[in-house]
């Protein structure tokens, strides 16, 4: 049907129907609060097996591997606002913030122990069963099908 837009059908279809890949400088900060988080402090203290392991040679080396991996891109890794655009140009600003914040949320789940393309393979999976109203909370891993 003519003048008709294409509804995505997944965060694939999404992507792709945006060109998201390449298209802005993931440098650019969105402008979103930050806010300190307090640091956890146990009332135990912190434990003496670790005094032999946090050295000034151990901060050293954390930070040149920190620095190294800002060169490669790492302040841009979390950078996930132009897919948040265009949830909210293909869904609008309510329905497109609400979808990707429940995008994102299923995401952190099933980010520990992870690797990157699965970790999205299993987030895109489990975001199609909740659209469709299919209970996610209590799947396990042979819930899924075989690649996720």
């Amino acid at each position: 049907m003519a003048g008709k837009k294409k509804v995505a059908q997944s965060i694939f279809d999404l992507i792709d129907s945006v060109g998201l890949h390449g298209s802005r400088d993931l440098t650019q900060v969105p402008n979103v609060e930050q806010i300190p988080l307090e640091r956890y402090n146990p009332p135990r203290g912190r434990p003496s097996s670790l005094d032999k392991l946090l050295t000034p040679e151990t901060a050293r080396r954390m930070e040149e591997y920190a620095k190294r991996g800002e060169a490669v891109g790492g302040r841009e890794w979390y950078n996930t606002d132009p897919l948040r655009e265009a949830f909210v140009e293909e869904l609008g600003q309510d329905l497109g913030t609400q979808r990707f914040n429940r995008l994102m949320d299923i995401t952190a789940a099933t980010s520990p122990r992870s690797r990157v393309d699965g970790n999205i393979r299993r987030a895109s999976y489990l975001q199609t069963e909740d659209l469709a109203g299919r209970p996610i909370a209590d799947l396990k891993n042979a819930d899924f099908p075989p690649g996720y």
